[in-house]
């Protein structure tokens, strides 16, 4: 069977960590920083120290190479949570 459309262990880990972030950490506050304007940055700190900052950077510039894809499903489970 061809494999195009279904994700790799390793994207649905990031996506399952970005969705668990996003919920505990980001949701929360959304609020708050939509209200007052005040740029997250804890929120945006905790998601650079979990890998996700980077992913479709590649490993030898400090990314995490995971590509574009993963890059796309942790930044729609961010969006998400608001």
């Amino acid at each position: 069977m061809n494999n195009l459309y279904y994700l790799s262990e390793d994207q649905q880990a990031i996506r399952t960590l970005a969705r668990e972030i996003a919920r505990e950490r980001i949701a929360p506050r959304a609020a708050h920083v939509d209200e007052t304007g005040e740029y997250p940055h804890e929120q945006l700190k905790l998601l650079g120290q979990q890998g996700l900052m980077g992913l479709h950077i590649p490993e030898e510039y400090g990314g995490t190479a995971a590509g574009s894809l993963a890059f796309c499903l942790a930044a729609e489970e961010v969006e998400g949570s608001r």
